[in-house]
């Protein structure tokens, strides 16, 4: 009885240490090791060559001014948020944040931007600003449902040529997005003249077509964009239904 009750105790705490290897710590990257991590998650998430990588020695000098942020597991860094600075003193611009493709729609962006937004009130901050490409179905609900960024301007080209395997060879069209920090919630933009844009492709389906077309299909979708913007829209939120996925704009 003695011998199987100490197998009993045995299994359990293998499975306890096998369960705490799993949790995900979030935490500030503050090692030339947690840097060097970064370089290597940034070519898994978004398939980038050598020369597009941000260099773990700009982000070793900016430890002290930037607030860079990741997700571990087992000690392996499957996620980061970047963010700097901006000029004027109230707030800071996030120039990247990706999860690693097995741990994607898990939870680990939103809790990893949230950490890090509660650490940039901490310092006062006042706003936070991001880009993004809304043909990333997952990052236009991560950044408006999730976050409550609102976009309020497209960036044409902004990158120039990526050279990503994520990206292919579409053009770098981004949506300029805003955050308000130090609020419980954020407020709802709630308007009688609602519009909404559908998601015609996603990059993974636009890829797979003639450069051309997908080129061509990617501008639209932009331009539309850009269009309801210029007359007083921002877009707010992202909806997904049995009919396809839409984002949302509302009057600013």
């Amino acid at each position: 009885m003695a011998k199987t009750m100490k197998t009993t105790l045995t299994e359990g705490a293998v499975s306890i240490d096998s369960l705490l290897k799993k949790m995900t710590e979030y935490r500030r990257l503050i090692s030339v090791e947690d840097f060097k991590k970064a370089e290597q998650t940034q070519k898994l998430v978004w398939s980038m060559n050598d020369i597009d990588i941000l260099p773990s020695h700009f982000m070793i000098a900016m430890a002290d001014h930037g607030e860079q942020w990741g997700a571990f597991e087992s000690n392996e860094l499957v996620g980061l948020a970047l963010a700097y600075p901006l000029s004027d003193g109230k707030g800071f611009l996030a120039h990247m944040g990706g999860v690693v493709p097995s741990k994607r729609n898990s939870g680990v962006g939103l809790k990893l931007f949230k950490q890090m937004g509660l650490s940039l009130e901490e310092r006062g901050t006042k706003y936070l600003t991001l880009t993004y490409d809304p043909l990333d179905a997952g990052n236009a609900n991560l950044y408006h449902n999730g976050l409550k960024a609102v976009g309020h301007k497209v960036i044409f080209n902004y990158y120039g040529e990526l050279r990503s395997g994520h990206h292919g060879e579409l053009p770098s069209h981004r949506l300029l997005c805003r955050i308000d920090l130090g609020k419980t919630t954020q407020d709802k933009l709630i308007s009688a003249d609602t519009k909404k844009i559908k998601m015609i492709s996603t990059l993974e389906e636009l890829k797979k077509l003639p450069i051309g077309e997908a080129i061509e299909i990617s501008n639209k979708y932009f331009n539309d964009i850009a269009s309801l913007i210029q007359e007083g829209y921002v877009v707010d939120s992202f909806d997904k239904t049995t009919e396809g996925k839409y984002l949302i704009f509302n009057r600013q």
